[in-house]
């Protein structure tokens, strides 16, 4: 089959893609698709892949010569693109079908009119992009109530085409994903959508620093100088006996009044301290004892 139309060229990652409009359908080369999609053969992917309804050649003038050439139609070309392997494979399929046939079925021709040649050439975040924001929308708004997920996913979208100067979040500079990304997760939920969290409340700090200096400011001259690297300090049991001195009191107290349940210190600090108090007690009365002298009661020397 041969055709006198006009072949509407536009560029796809620096890729001629010649069109043809037969019938008022959109033809298209089939060497220009297929090196697009990565398939080495032209002809094989055409006879593997296509329809033979959808398969046409016709006469075009290329470099100034007169040639035949393939043509195919819209649905075998979305067969050699869910077949083809390459990344590039989605964003072609977007910017067709987005641009360029609802372009050229309404003038007859494709028109560059928003000056996105550029943003559209494989340049842009694309489907997976798309998919991938998305996703991020989702796991913000998933913990608002059920009713207002849809309008606060709508409004986020909208801000962000906003903020991006796109019209579809697919259309994205691919160079600017990471932004989009950080836009999307720094969006505040809060006020619009969710109440406020309250400020947590602050607890006072514990004073709870107890350091080696404590003892020997208690005691001084308990810490006195051994050589170069360390000192010698000198701690004494029956401190522990005196409950406004003692560190270990201190702490446990402080925490009790914070709300601390430290019931099982305090017992096993108490039954240190009354056990200490009790062999000092006993030390102390047999030491009185040892100092003390014994009295005897003896007959005078002059009755002996």
């Amino acid at each position: 089959m041969s055709s006198t139309a006009q072949v509407i060229p536009f560029q796809f990652e620096a890729r001629e893609v010649r069109t043809l409009l037969i019938g008022d359908q959109p033809w298209f080369c089939a060497a220009d698709v297929c090196a697009v999609l990565g398939y080495a053969n032209s002809r094989k992917a055409v006879v593997d892949n296509c329809r033979e309804a959808g398969v046409t050649t016709s006469d075009i003038r290329s470099g100034g010569q007169k040639r035949r050439v393939t043509f195919i139609s819209e649905g075998n070309l979305y067969r050699l693109i869910i077949k083809s392997r390459k990344d590039e494979a989605l964003r072609f399929e977007s910017w067709v079908c987005d641009e360029v046939l609802p372009t050229i079925r309404k003038h007859g021709r494709y028109e560059d009119t928003s000056g996105k040649m550029d943003t559209l050439l494989g340049q842009t975040i694309g489907t997976d992009g798309f998919h991938m924001l998305g996703a991020i929308i989702k796991g913000k708004v998933v913990s608002l109530p059920q009713a207002v997920q849809r309008r606060a996913t709508a409004k986020i979208w909208s801000q962000t085409h906003a903020a991006f100067g796109v019209r579809s979040a697919a259309d994205i500079p691919a160079d600017q994903l990471d932004a989009a990304r950080n836009f999307i997760a720094a969006y505040a939920l809060e006020g619009e959508w969710l109440r406020k969290k309250p400020e947590p409340k602050t607890e006072p700090r514990l004073d709870i620093h107890f350091p080696v200096d404590y003892l020997s400011g208690r005691r001084p001259g308990t810490q006195y100088h051994r050589n170069e690297h360390t000192d010698f300090l000198e701690v004494f049991p029956l401190d522990l006996v005196d409950p406004a001195e003692s560190p270990c009191e201190l702490i446990l107290t402080r925490l009790t009044k914070a709300g601390y349940n430290v019931a099982a210190a305090w017992w096993e600090v108490r039954t240190y301290r009354n056990k200490l108090a009790q062999m000092h007690r006993a030390i102390e009365s047999l030491k009185r004892n040892f100092e003390s002298p014994q009295q005897y009661v003896i007959a005078k020397p002059d009755l002996i």
